[in-house]
């Protein structure tokens, strides 16, 4: 069946379906870690379990679009501006796998790991290829912090494989190489793709619709930099080479959480001058959920990193920050509900 042919029945919005979506399940799912690692378990599992019902629709979603409308999921991924949202699928995937390993369901979090593990291997070579072979400069656009999306993932895997694989002992080297290293690997990404984007908004023109909330993921990918470092420093293995690459990860996963503290106040100036100097009013988008996801992220990266440095200052920042990301988690389902409500009465008054 065609895109064309399936285009008429009840399913045609998923067409258009983004990828973006899937910062939706990252959220709220970072929220249960974040609350989970506080010690406010009522509320993780209250975001566990909602977390339930939005990862499993939003993959089952995913797979009728690719089934009925092949060529508009193709054509996303061949798009430099679009290829990099895929990432969200593996990084919502490692998200849910740490809940469900926090509450003993090891087998399906390993299911889930090996999946994102492929999806990120995937799509890391073929969004390459895209910039690669299929880039113009009409048509790329690093503002919005999208391709940052590929540290997210990376650090994702790094967080979720070092939950479930201990670290300690000779039998498990291995694997604290290719953790810390895949780890290192995101870090240089991001200090290749963050000296991009800063060139971006420093010597091109800024317009406000250059600035989205994806632009979050700037921050974002620093903050889960810190919670991947935070958590693979406590599991690495006790000889003198790894202590040596310890004092290495904790001096960076330092720099990174003060850096993505810096990043803070910066980008809610981007957002004010947008809103208040340009007057661009606020609307629901999909990709709002990925300007939530990071401030869940850093909440949860300074309450990891809290308890590895016992700083009780960092985890009352936590708590706050905590609390901020479940106000902004709230008023994003309020603008979905509104959202979903205008879309309802715009298919009654075109039917």
């Amino acid at each position: 069946m065609s895109d064309h042919d399936s285009g008429q029945g009840p399913l045609h919005r998923l067409r258009d379906m983004s990828p973006a979506w899937f910062t939706l399940a990252m959220a709220t799912g970072t929220l249960s870690n974040a609350f989970w690692q506080l010690d406010l378990k009522p509320l993780s599992a209250l975001f566990y379990w909602l977390n339930w019902g939005i990862y499993p629709l939003l993959v089952a979603l995913l797979m009728i679009r690719a089934l009925r409308f092949p060529q508009a999921l193709s054509r996303d991924l061949l798009d430099p501006r679009q290829i990099f949202t895929f990432f969200t699928l593996v990084a919502a995937s490692c998200v849910f796998g740490v809940q469900l390993s926090y509450r003993g369901w090891l087998e399906s979090a390993t299911t889930l790991l090996v999946v994102a593990g492929v999806l990120w291997l995937v799509l890391g070579y073929v969004s390459f290829g895209v910039l690669a072979f299929r880039n113009d400069e009409q048509r790329a656009d690093v503002t919005h912090g999208g391709w940052l999306l590929w540290i997210v993932a990376t650090q994702s895997v790094v967080i979720l494989a070092t939950q479930l694989f201990h670290l300690d002992g000779e039998s498990s080297a291995l694997m604290a190489l290719l953790l810390f290293g895949l780890w290192g690997f995101g870090v240089m990404w991001y200090a290749i793709f963050i000296t991009i984007f800063f060139n971006r908004i420093s010597f091109v023109p800024l317009h406000q619709r250059d600035i989205n909330p994806v632009y979050w993921v700037v921050m974002g990918s620093a903050a889960i930099s810190v919670d991947a470092g935070a958590e693979l420093l406590s599991l690495l293995p006790r000889t003198s080479v790894w202590q040596s690459a310890g004092g290495l990860l904790e001096a960076a996963v330092l720099i990174l959480w003060i850096w993505s503290s810096w990043l803070i106040p910066t980008l809610l100036m981007l957002d004010g001058w947008k809103h208040l100097i340009k007057r661009e009013p606020l609307n629901f988008r999909p990709t709002v959920w990925a300007s939530v996801f990071p401030v869940a992220m850093y909440a949860l990266a300074t309450a990891r990193l809290a308890s590895a440095e016992h700083f009780r200052l960092l985890h009352d920042m936590a708590l706050v920050v905590g609390g901020l990301a479940t106000l902004a988690w709230l008023v994003s389902v309020a603008g979905l509900m509104i959202w979903l409500k205008r879309q309802w009465y715009q298919r009654r008054s075109s039917a």
